[in-house]
This record gives C-alpha cells, sequence and structure tokens, in this order.
C-alpha cells in the first residue's frame, strides 16, 4: 500500500518537514477529533486518490509491491484483486464494496472498537490491509470480500490421526469396590485362605507311629551349608557356612517367625539346651490341641516361660520387708493369664483342669514341667533329672508356685468354697515317680518337658520308661517344619488366635465429689 501511495499523489497534502509530500489518503492521527457515527470508521477512499489514465494501475502497483516485500521463504500466491470502482460510479456517491468508511481524526472511535492506534501516521490498519495469510500458504487462507485467492500451489497439512491408547489401569487406580455382583464376584482385594491343620499334632501322635521319611527329608535340608566342626562351636554361635543359615522367607510358626536355621538345629542336635521360644512354640499348638478337641475329657491349658518370670517378680518383691517396689501391674498381668486374656489360642482356667507350667531352673540351666491340679489344688512336678544337689533348687522354684497361685486364682475363679481361707493355704505339691530320666551332663531337659506334656495332654499319663531324646529332636523338628513349609506353600496364614479383650468394669463415681455447674 506503500508503494500504491506514492504513485498516486494528491495535490494539497500537507508536507513533511524533509520538504516531501505526504499523501491525502494517509490519515493524520494527529488530530484528535471523535467520529460523529461511532457505527462507522472513516477511510482515505471516500475520495478517489488515483488517476485512472495513469499507466500504473492500482493491481499493478500492489504485484510490484508484494515482489519486492515478501520474504524468500514465502512462495507468492497467485491473487486477484478487484477493480477498484470507476470515476463515474463513485460520482454517483457509491461506497465501494468491502471498504469500511473512514473520517480523519476518529482515533476514539477506534480505540473503543477495539483496534490498536498505530505509532506513526505512515502505518495503515490491520483491516484496511489484506492479510499475510494469503500469501502464505503454511497458513489457512482467510479471504477477503476485496481479494480473490486461488488454491492452485497452495499445501494444506494433513492433520494427524491420533494414536489409540491402550489402556492398562493399575492395581493402584482400580476401584477398590467390586463391580460385578455375580455368584463368582469378589472384592479386589485377595482373600486370605486359613490354614485348615489347627495344629502340627493332628495325625502325629507321640506313641507312634512315626513318619521317618519326613524325619530324612527333614534331617538333608538341615545339613545343608553345614559346617564340618559344628559341634564344636558354642551354643550362640553360627554352625553354618557364611551365610547358609539365613531363611529366604521366615517361617511361620504362629506365636514366632523363624528366619534363621539355627533354631532348628538347636531343636534337633544332640546336647543343645532349648531356649523360650523353643518351648513357647512347642506348648502354643498342644494349647490349640486342647482347645479344638472339644471332645477330650482331659481339659488343659499351656502358658508361656514369661508366665514363672512373673511370679518370681513378685515372689521377690513380697519377700523383702519393707520394701516400697509396686507390683500391681505384674498382679494385674497373673489375672489376665487366668482369665484367658493373654496369650494366643488361649483357654480361661474356670473351663479346664489343668495348667501346664514352664519352669526354668536357672542356677542349673534346667528345665522342669509343673502342672496345676485346679480341681485337686496340686502341683505336680514331672523332674528328667533327680540328684541330691539338685533336688532343692527345683524345690524353690516350686514352692514361689505353691504360695502365689492360690490368691490369684481364688479371686478370679468363683467356687463354692471360703476365700479368704483359700488364699492362705499353699498349694501341695507333689513329684512324680518312676518317669524317664535323662542321664547325668545331657542337656535334654528341654525335650523331656515337652515330650511329658505332650503324653499328658492325651489323658494317659506317662506310659514309657525310657524316652528317646534324639528320636523326639529329629521329630518335633520334622513336624515343625513341615507345618510351617506347607503352610508358606499354600500361601495361607493360621486363623486368628489373638485373645479377646478385657471388659473392664465401669469407675464408681462417689456422689459428693460430683459438682453441678449451672
Amino acid at each position: 500500500m506503500d508503494a500504491v501511495n506514492k504513485s498516486n499523489p494528491q495535490s494539497g497534502a500537507p508536507c513533511q518537514e524533509d520538504g516531501s509530500k505526504s499523501p491525502t489518503h494517509v490519515p493524520d492521527w494527529s488530530n484528535n477529533n471523535s467520529i460523529k457515527d461511532g457505527n462507522q470508521i472513516s477511510t482515505f477512499l471516500d475520495k478517489p486518490h488515483f488517476d485512472i489514465n495513469e499507466d500504473q494501475t492500482f493491481r499493478f502497483v500492489l504485484e510490484e509491491h508484494v515482489k519486492d516485500n515478501v520474504q524468500e521463504n514465502y512462495q507468492p500466491a497467485q491473487i486477484h484483486i478487484q477493480d477498484p470502482l470507476s470515476v463515474h460510479e463513485q460520482s454517483n456517491g457509491k461506497q465501494p464494496v468491502g471498504m469500511p468508511s473512514f473520517e480523519t481524526g476518529d482515533i476514539n472511535a477506534l480505540q473503543n472498537d477495539g483496534i490498536q492506534q498505530p505509532q506513526s501516521q505512515f502505518e495503515l490498519l490491520d483491516v484496511l490491509l489484506p492479510s499475510l495469510d494469503t500469501i502464505n500458504p503454511k497458513k489457512c487462507v482467510v479471504v477477503h470480500p476485496e481479494v480473490v485467492v486461488h488454491p492452485e500451489g497452495v499445501v494444506y497439512d494433513t492433520t494427524p490421526v491420533p494414536i489409540q491408547r491402550t489402556r492398562r489401569p493399575d492395581r493402584w487406580n482400580s476401584s477398590s469396590y467390586s463391580t460385578n455382583f455375580g455368584s463368582s464376584s469378589g472384592s479386589s482385594s485377595n482373600v486370605v485362605k486359613i490354614y485348615e491343620k489347627k495344629h502340627p499334632f493332628v495325625s502325629d501322635f507321640i506313641r507312634g507311629p512315626y513318619n521317618y521319611d519326613l524325619f530324612d527329608d527333614y534331617a538333608m535340608w538341615l545339613r545343608e551349608g553345614l559346617l564340618v566342626r559344628h559341634m564344636n562351636k558354642m551354643h550362640d554361635e553360627d554352625r553354618y557356612k557364611n551365610k547358609k543359615a539365613e531363611l529366604a522367607v521366615d517361617m511361620d510358626l504362629g506365636i514366632h517367625l523363624i528366619s534363621n536355621k539355627n533354631w532348628f538345629y538347636s531343636l534337633s542336635y544332640d546336647k543343645q539346651l532349648l531356649n523360650d521360644e523353643h518351648i513357647d512354640v512347642v506348648l502354643y499348638y498342644l494349647r490349640k490341641k486342647s482347645k479344638y478337641n472339644i471332645n477330650s475329657r482331659y481339659r488343659y491349658t499351656t502358658v508361656d516361660c514369661l508366665f514363672k518370670s512373673k511370679i518370681d517378680e513378685i515372689y521377690a518383691t513380697y519377700a523383702k520387708v519393707g520394701s516400697e517396689i509396686c507390683v500391681a501391674n505384674v498382679e494385674s498381668d497373673i489375672r489376665d493369664y487366668i482369665n484367658g486374656y493373654r496369650l494366643m489360642a488361649a483357654i480361661p482356667w474356670n473351663t479346664i483342669d489343668n495348667v501346664f507350667i514352664p519352669v526354668n531352673v536357672e542356677q542349673k540351666n534346667h528345665w522342669v514341667l509343673a502342672v496345676l491340679s485346679i480341681v485337686e489344688r496340686r502341683i505336680y512336678v514331672y523332674d528328667s533329672y533327680r540328684a541330691a544337689g539338685h533336688n532343692s533348687y527345683v524345690r524353690d522354684e516350686i514352692q514361689k508356685l505353691a504360695q502365689l497361685l492360690p490368691m490369684y486364682v481364688s479371686m478370679e475363679i468363683a467356687n463354692n468354697s471360703d476365700d479368704t481361707q483359700d488364699q492362705d493355704i499353699a498349694y501341695d505339691v507333689m513329684y512324680v515317680e518312676d518317669i524317664p530320666q535323662q542321664g547325668s551332663g545331657d542337656l535334654d531337659c528341654g525335650i523331656y518337658l515337652l515330650a511329658f506334656a505332650e503324653y499328658l495332654s492325651e489323658g494317659e499319663g506317662i506310659p514309657v520308661q525310657y524316652l528317646d531324646s534324639k528320636l523326639h529332636r529329629i521329630r518335633y523338628g520334622a513336624l515343625l517344619w513341615q507345618y510351617a513349609a506347607k503352610k508358606m506353600e499354600e500361601g495361607a496364614v493360621s486363623e486368628n488366635e489373638a485373645p479377646p479383650r478385657m471388659m473392664r468394669p465401669p469407675a464408681r463415681i462417689d456422689n459428693s465429689q460430683l459438682v453441678r455447674i449451672d
């Protein structure tokens, strides 16, 4: 358009400071006169600004301007401009089609209509120029009323087809609620499988027959990675090669998770002293045996090794004259044992006849089984080793139970006898004779304790005079190993044997302590 303006000068146009004439069709933006009619935009085309007799026509000038000024990266398109109106048509007062009207100085109307004001008087408004999209083939073609664009040579970009997404919802994004309510539907979480076999002694009895094939498989598994001189190691030392004792997956034995093969080694090899975990695990399964064998006439339960430790703590406090140590919390734990609130698979003492109590004689590193007969109010002691310098230590430990248990049992178990009299009378103690005895120097007292308890759980006493400790070591280890391995293989867990919550009686409030607030 600048080229058009230069080729069609008008006389009487204002002059610039350098002496050149300014075209009459360029509006003077310095004039701030407002437009009378705000709906119309005045234009320089209100009057003819070119001579039809001139050689350079409007079409020719615009094509020359496009050739000289369009950048090289743009390919020229074929543009056809409609011929301007003739002088005759303009003399009739007709306005060119598609050209808005414009009067000089109407800047406020331009601003109100959202049209940006040019910074120079030689610039034209964008609405008066053909859009550059008409000469840029890479952009969409915008056809103006005065411009006709032919589509020849114009390349259009093809819109790519979006790739269909394969949805794979993650488990964390899936709904926790079931949307399928059919007969086979279930929740999104996996259902925990309960192991059907309640304890390892369901079909394997201490009287026999024994599964020797199982014993061989267990012994072979136990020997894998074992040191050559494993018998020379101390009790707490590792008897396996480097990292050979660590289990890939912990074995679940109800109250304990076993992560090391040394635990089974101490249980199954000769001349190894059993610890509290070995005793508690086997007595736990014997307790489950009594709980689920409701047809048995011999009703019993067991306690853990911690029970005797709490009795020792209470006895030591009462033995000190003038001691100010409070053992109320420890005594509360003893009452929880009696009411069945302390152990897994516990049975309240008011529903059974006998209680198996493991006793550890710390001075002699010796295990003894004490059986409390609630009906007979008597304690039976099953000791696998009797000697002159040994019996006194065992007697001292048993006397602690005989003196303290009557008080707690009478407080928690209601009967027709006088509670005050029962608390003052200690239990009778009887040492059972004619039972199997271990050799001097052997460390098999723990195996004898477990065998005595299992024999008594059958309700027939101890019918043997000799006990093969090596066989029972392998038997207990193999049964526990097979039980944990089968449960792990099936992906099952044991049933919930947590004790019930104890119902606390409501606190009594003295009326004299009540305060009324108005």
